[in-house]
C-alpha cells in the first residue's frame, strides 16, 4: 500500500506540472482525490523507491537572468552532494507550478517542499519579512546586507519564519534595490519626478514611497507592465535592471535614476513540518547547502546585475547619478513615511530598532 501511494503521488505531481494537457472535470476530481489521499498517507514529504530516499520539490518563477534561478541550482547541487544522494531536489523553474503567491501557499500546506519568495509576496502568508520593506532600513551595499542578515539578528528572523510555519533556507538580493526607470522624461534631480506616472507593485509601502518622492504610483500587474509602458498608460516603472532585462521592459526605457529605497529582498523557504521530518543528518545537510548557496548567491547577483546594466547601456539607456544634495532629499522623504507605515501596518517596532542598531554597528573598515 505504501509503495502504491508513493507511486500515485509521484504520478499526480507529474500531471500537475504538465500544463499543456487539458483534463476533463472527472479526471480533475480523481486527480485531486488521489493527491489528497496520498498526501495524508505519506504525511506531505515525498519519499519514493529509487536512488534517493527523499525528493524535495522546489518551485520558483525565475529564469537564468536573475538570482533566483542560480540560487536554486546551487542549493540543489550542494544538497545532493552533502546528503550523499539520499535527497534529490526537483526544481520547477519559470513559474511552471504557478505564481510566487500560489506556490508559497502550496509550501505552507505542505503540498510541495520549497519555494522562492520575495518580501512582498511573502506577506500573503506571513509577516516575517514585512519590516524589511521599509525604505532605506539601513544604508549600504550587498556586503553590509549579507553581514546583517547572517549576523546576530538571523536567529530572530528564523524564529519569525517558524512562527509562520516555514523553515528559512536562504535570504538574498534580487538586484539590490529598485530604480526609477522612465520612458520619456529624465529624473536628474528630486523635483524632476513630480507627477510622473510609474508602474508600481500593489504594496502600500512602495506606493507611499513613490508618492513621498512626488511621483504618481500606478499599481499594474507585472505581466501587463510592458504593454502599459508601451501604450503610454504609465511613463516608466520602479524596478531593478535584472527584472527590466528579463521582461524586455528595458527596450522601452530611456533613463534610469538610482535613489535607492525599496530593497529587493528574496529568499527560499521550506515547509517547517517537512523539514523536521528529515533525519538529523539530512537536516544538517539542508542547512549547510542553504548557507553556502546563500553566500554564493550574493556573488552571482552582482554579476547578473552588472550584465543587465551593461545590456541596457548598450541599448542607449542613460544611468543618472544624483548629486549628494538630491540624494539626501530622496532619503529624507523615504524615512519620513516610516512612522505612518509602522502604525498602519502594525509592524514590529522593537524588531525594526534591533535591525537598525545591528546595521549601524557593522563596520566594513
Amino acid at each position: 500500500m505504501e509503495i502504491f501511494m508513493k507511486i500515485i503521488k509521484k504520478k499526480t505531481y507529474q500531471l500537475m506540472k504538465n500544463k499543456g494537457k487539458e483534463m476533463g472535470k472527472i479526471k480533475k476530481k480523481m486527480l485531486l482525490i488521489g493527491f489528497i489521499l496520498c498526501f495524508i498517507v505519506t504525511g506531505g514529504l515525498t519519499t519514493y523507491a529509487g536512488k534517493a530516499e527523499y525528493e524535495l520539490i522546489y518551485s520558483h518563477t525565475g529564469n537564468k537572468a536573475i538570482t533566483t534561478w542560480w540560487a536554486a541550482e546551487e542549493f540543489k547541487k550542494r544538497l545532493e552532494k552533502y546528503s550523499r544522494d539520499r535527497i534529490e531536489v526537483d526544481i520547477n523553474p519559470a513559474g511552471v507550478m504557478g505564481s510566487d503567491v500560489k506556490v508559497i501557499e502550496l509550501v505552507r500546506m505542505g503540498q510541495i517542499d520549497i519555494c522562492h519568495t520575495s518580501a512582498g509576496n511573502y506577506a500573503s502568508v506571513g509577516r516575517a519579512l514585512m519590516p524589511f520593506n521599509l525604505p532605506l532600513l539601513i544604508s549600504g551595499g550587498p556586503t553590509k546586507w549579507y553581514m546583517l542578515l547572517t549576523g546576530e539578528i538571523r536567529d530572530d528572523i528564523n524564529a519569525r519564519f517558524e512562527k509562520d510555519g516555514f523553515k528559512l533556507l536562504m535570504l538574498y538580493h534580487q538586484g539590490m534595490t529598485r530604480d526609477l526607470m522612465t520612458s520619456k522624461k529624465a529624473i536628474r534631480k528630486f523635483e524632476d519626478g513630480e507627477g510622473i506616472k510609474l508602474r508600481s507593485v500593489a504594496s502600500p509601502i512602495n506606493q507611499a514611497l513613490l508618492s513621498s518622492w512626488g511621483l504618481n504610483p500606478t499599481p499594474i500587474a507585472w505581466s501587463e507592465s510592458y504593454t502599459a509602458i508601451s501604450q503610454g498608460v504609465v511613463n516608466g516603472i520602479y524596478v531593478d535592471p535584472m527584472s527590466a532585462e528579463m521582461s524586455k521592459i528595458s527596450e522601452l526605457i530611456k533613463y534610469v535614476t538610482r535613489p535607492g529605497g525599496a530593497l529587493l529582498l528574496s529568499g527560499a523557504v521550506m515547509n517547517l513540518e517537512n523539514y523536521n521530518k528529515l533525519p538529523t543528518e539530512l537536516r544538517d545537510a539542508v542547512d549547510r547547502a542553504a548557507s553556502e548557496a546563500e553566500l554564493w548567491s550574493y556573488g552571482i547577483e552582482q554579476t547578473l546585475k552588472g550584465r543587465a546594466v551593461k545590456a541596457m547601456q548598450a541599448k542607449g539607456v542613460e544611468f543618472i547619478d544624483l548629486s549628494p544634495e538630491d540624494q539626501a532629499k530622496y532619503e529624507k522623504a523615504a524615512r519620513s513615511i516610516w512612522e505612518d507605515l509602522i502604525k498602519k501596518l502594525n509592524l514590529d517596532r522593537e524588531f525594526i530598532k534591533k535591525v537598525v542598531k545591528a546595521g549601524n554597528e557593522i563596520s566594513l573598515d
